[in-house]
């Protein structure tokens, strides 16, 4: 099988994915692979392949460190290396932005720089992905293996075209990481503000002062176990706010790639960081929809993750959160649920020995709360929020543009001129 041969290319060569380059499969020899030895006073920055999935073409951050001995059971990778995932997150890619080691559930390829690059195979991967996970799904355990890689076929345009395919294509992937690094910054922005309004209690006062720095009344409060503002409440965020669940529409009815007239844009926990490509029949929703600027907060999978939804419908894994009253809105929801103090309490429900559902953290959502503090927070970020809000809408955009030429442009259907 040749995945990509059109009568538009007939004239690209024929290759193995390995005669591109050398793939190599990563390195995890010691058991557990959890175990402390490996990481205490860790230096060697390690990902794994959530790492690689959650990456769109750069890995630019790592999950843990091995120290000198878990560097003696695996190995360190060049900056520049294109990593593929082969279990768990079936054929995810990102090229590494600095040097890290991975396990054998991640494969590493080096281009030969005469034939190809490691832009190019990514491209290649992004191509066929969706071939590949419908190719091994339902096994025992999904996965795929460096001899599964290297002997795909794909008809290979000569070096100097390839490198024209991957500026068009990387250029929108420039813009995505730009985006992404800015909205990381208004996140982080936002975060410290909520902070020190809501947790240090040193807002502005009537007349400049902030509050807990300048003796600011305290009253101890059960619930949260510490003392807030003299006439602050305590409110419960799972029975303040509104939380509509998403609906199960089973695999059997998710279509992808798709977008006739009687189907829906369906987001899944997974498509939180992304476009996503998922429909289903319109009549599956039984009237659980979302519309653009609604926010979908994951408690299932991978619980606690924040979402911006394009008009659709979504899963059971998700909740998208509203006020009913009208007094919250959805900038402040969102500051909200990416505050260290909330993702805490969702990931306290979601983890360790004895793993609870995520749902359950709606139980513990104390916060404090003033309601003019509130509003002055409120108009102080909005125009933040509104920042994040078009930065993501955009670079849902461009990753609809850059998924749509993809294929044309591997498979020659759309030519590149001098």
């Amino acid at each position: 099988m040749i995945f990509n041969e059109t009568k538009f290319n007939r004239d690209w060569d024929t290759l193995s994915l390995n005669d591109l380059g050398i793939f190599n499969r990563g390195k995890s020899k010691h058991r557990p692979r959890n175990d402390k030895k490996l990481f205490e006073g860790g230096k060697y920055p390690l990902i794994q392949t959530g790492d690689v999935k959650k990456a769109n073409l750069y890995i630019n951050e790592h999950s843990n460190c091995y120290n000198d001995f878990g560097l003696s059971q695996s190995k360190l990778w060049d900056k520049g290396t294109l990593c593929i995932t082969i279990a768990a997150n079936i054929a995810e890619t990102g090229i590494l932005k600095y040097p890290m080691c991975f396990p054998d559930s991640v494969v590493g390829f080096i281009a030969y720089k005469d034939k190809s690059s490691e832009l190019f195979m990514h491209y290649i991967i992004s191509y066929i992905r969706d071939c590949i996970s419908k190719t091994v799904s339902g096994s025992i355990q999904d996965n795929i293996n460096i001899e599964y890689l290297s002997d795909l076929n794909f008809k290979i345009p000569n070096k100097e075209y390839q490198d024209k395919i991957v500026r068009v294509l990387e250029s929108l992937d420039n813009k995505i990481e730009c985006n992404n690094r800015i909205v990381k910054r208004i996140k982080e922005n936002l975060n410290k503000q909520y902070t020190y309004w809501f947790e240090q209690f040193n807002f502005p006062m009537e007349n400049g002062t902030l509050y807990a720095q300048n003796g600011g009344k305290m009253k101890y409060n059960e619930k949260l176990n510490k003392y807030i503002p003299e006439k602050w409440e305590v409110i419960n965020l799972g029975e303040y706010l509104r939380f509509d669940k998403g609906v199960e529409v089973g695999t059997e009815n998710y279509y992808t790639n798709n977008s006739v007239e009687n189907l829906i844009k369906f987001y899944r926990v997974s498509d939180m960081d992304d476009l996503g490509n998922t429909f289903v029949p319109k009549k599956c929703i039984d009237d659980v929809f979302v519309n653009e600027t609604d926010i979908l907060v994951s408690f299932d999978g991978t619980p606690g993750k924040i979402g911006i939804a394009l008009n659709g419908s979504y899963s059971t894994g998700m909740k998208k959160v509203s006020d009913p009253n009208n007094i919250i809105n959805n900038a402040f929801i969102y500051v909200l649920f990416n505050s260290n103090y909330i993702q805490y309490i969702i990931n306290q429900y979601s983890s360790g020995s004895n793993i609870k559902h995520a749902s359950e953290s709606l139980n513990h959502m104390f916060i404090p709360f003033d309601e003019n503090v509130y509003s002055k927070f409120s108009a102080r970020i909005v125009d933040l929020y509104n920042q994040i809000l078009l930065l993501t809408i955009e670079t849902k955009q461009i990753k609809k543009t850059r998924d749509y030429l993809l294929p044309l442009l591997m498979n020659g259907q759309i030519k590149i001129e001098d």
